[in-house]
């Protein structure tokens, strides 16, 4: 393995502290969000944690560029990981139209969440909408539902309180399915 000297431009050998902490520790984490991901995909994905954490991992190292915080890292990670499910999403259906939607959820640990399945590609743009319109909730599912933190984790790295995520959270169950039925009733008031 390699990484990008500080001018970005030729590869050196990773130190072997480097190595260590890439494989007790970023490796652990980025397959914690790839299996998540996973998680909540139809079985019609062909992509295993493994494939999810390497293609990522490939486009986080692309980037060429330190990162601020493990939130920083989580977000970024998830948002890749997100974008490669999306592609491979919209592969398969240009290659077998009709085949019917591939289907995630949002948590299966969240049982209160009654927001049904989605398509992984309704899921990006929705996320991507809700960016522009709110970053702070936006940020608090990417973290929560993606990154698997918890509703004190959130707050703290959001540095926002707890009670605010947990209203952001209800907020944005009942906007996924605003937004869903909206979408299955295009006559539905907005």
């Amino acid at each position: 393995m390699s990484a990008p000297d500080e001018s970005g431009a030729a590869k050196t050998p990773l130190s072997a502290r480097d190595e260590a902490l890439w494989s007790e520790h970023i490796h652990g984490v980025l397959r914690d969000i790839a299996e998540r991901h996973l998680r909540r995909e139809s079985p019609t994905i062909t992509f295993t944690p493994t494939d999810l954490v390497h293609e990522a991992y490939l486009r986080l190292s692309s980037l060429h560029m330190g990162f601020a915080d493990r939130q920083h890292f989580v977000r970024l990670a998830s948002t890749q990981m997100r974008r490669l499910l999306v592609e491979h999403a919209r592969r398969k259906h240009s290659q077998k139209r009709g085949e019917g939607p591939i289907v995630v959820t949002l948590s299966h640990a969240d049982a209160s969440a009654d927001t049904g399945g989605l398509r992984v590609i309704e899921l990006d743009l929705l996320l991507t909408d809700l960016a522009r319109a709110d970053e702070r909730k936006a940020r608090i599912a990417e973290l929560h539902y993606f990154g698997g933190f918890s509703q004190a984790e959130t707050a703290e790295a959001l540095d926002i309180s707890e009670a605010t995520v947990v209203r952001d959270l209800r907020f944005l169950r009942g906007w996924l399915a605003m937004q869903l039925d909206a979408r299955v009733d295009p006559a539905a008031p907005a």
